[in-house]
């Protein structure tokens, strides 16, 4: 950065400032994908605490060069964390039915060869 440069706001933050940048680009794609999961962790974080692990793994399988525009967009971050929280809640409630599945309420049809309940007048 020359003189009169700005810095981004989301660089302000401390998230990811520009040596880290440059390493970042010119870094082989594996490690990338770490060093882009060091960068958005903190940010993911402050908007979801509990599942800021979950979420930073789930948003890693996007392609690098979607996840280095979510370090710099705020609102694109958020976005995707809005996603991936989507997504996780609909596994979490599949797996929920799928270990604890419902009863059906209606009774049950008499099967073939079974005598029909008697019934009182």
């Amino acid at each position: 950065m020359g003189p009169g440069a700005t810095v981004p706001p989301s660089a302000a933050g401390g998230a990811m400032n520009l040596p880290n940048l440059e390493a970042l680009t010119s870094a082989p794609p594996h490690q990338q994908k770490q060093l882009l999961g060091e960068a958005l962790y903190p940010k993911i974080q402050n908007l979801q605490p509990k599942l800021a692990g979950k979420i930073t793994g789930m948003l890693l399988e996007m392609d690098n060069s979607e996840l280095f525009g979510l370090i710099d967009d705020d609102d694109k971050l958020r976005e995707k964390v809005d996603e991936a929280l989507t997504v996780y809640d609909e596994y979490v409630k599949a797996a929920e039915a799928a270990a604890n599945p419902v009863t059906d309420s209606k009774p049950e049809e008499p099967s073939a060869g079974s005598e029909p309940e008697a019934v009182n007048v």
